[in-house]
């Protein structure tokens, strides 16, 4: 389901994060979750004249969407976004490419 049905969203509307990647979206809110995997973020999104929602258990992405800036900045109180670009670059600490916000 659509974590964010409040804003006309439903699970087509789900689009993968390689699918956004060097793209500028801004970001209209942020939903976190935990599972198996570990915690985790729904992220909508404005691209390409719709919104849009990418889901993801990104460390990176993850701890910089779930700051108390950025809950302050979209709270719901508000029509404020944050603009962003998803990339992809090489890990500080292993050999691996990680997900990340530019």
């Amino acid at each position: 389901n659509c974590p964010f049905e409040d804003y006309g969203c439903d699970s087509e509307d789900f689009i993968t994060l390689e699918n956004v990647l060097g793209k500028d979206v801004l970001v209209h809110a942020v939903k976190e979750f935990e599972n198996d995997k570990g915690p985790g973020v729904y992220v909508l999104i404005y691209i390409d004249g719709r919104f849009r929602y990418v889901c993801t258990h990104s460390v990176t992405i993850t701890a910089k969407l779930t700051t108390d800036k950025v809950k302050e900045i979209l709270r719901n109180d508000t029509d404020d976004t944050i603009k962003v670009r998803f990339v992809r670059r090489k890990s500080k600490k292993s050999d691996r490419m990680v997900y990340d916000i530019a």
